[in-house]
């Protein structure tokens, strides 16, 4: 979820699961960014619309990506020191079928887990959606 100011930036970003993070459990951050970046920058244009300046516009990105990185590590942190048991005991009791939930929680995990903190910068600071954004 992205959090935004009075003016309509983006000024912080919460992780939390929705439908499509089950929908998908196997894809990694990298190819699903993109799309959550075209909202992002949807934003950004509709800020840019109210005057907002471009400088104000790139530094939004760069509290967004930093914010994003933070939660990542945040999560990562959590699952590495005892957390990955703890959200996987949850379910448990579910059947280990392919495709039931408890199939999905680990693979929605295992996707945290391997995703490259640089791999999720480099994805954001290479965006098409977002250059028109960026200070030149």
């Amino acid at each position: 979820m992205v959090q935004f100011d009075a003016q309509g930036l983006p000024c912080g970003i919460v992780l939390a699961d929705t439908t499509g993070s089950f929908a998908d459990w196997l894809s990694p951050i990298r190819d699903m960014l993109p799309h959550g970046l075209e909202h992002v920058a949807r934003h950004l244009n509709m800020a840019r619309e109210h005057e907002v300046p471009d400088r104000e516009l790139a530094a939004a990105i760069e509290a967004f990506s930093s914010s994003l990185i933070s939660e990542f590590r945040r999560l990562k942190d959590h699952l590495a020191s005892g957390g990955r048991e703890s959200v996987l005991e949850l379910f448990a009791d579910r059947p280990k079928e392919t495709g039931g939930i408890r199939d999905r929680v680990e693979g929605v995990v295992n996707r945290i887990e391997a995703t490259p903190l640089d791999e999720l910068r480099a994805v954001i600071s290479e965006s098409e959606h977002l250059a028109p954004f960026r200070v030149r």
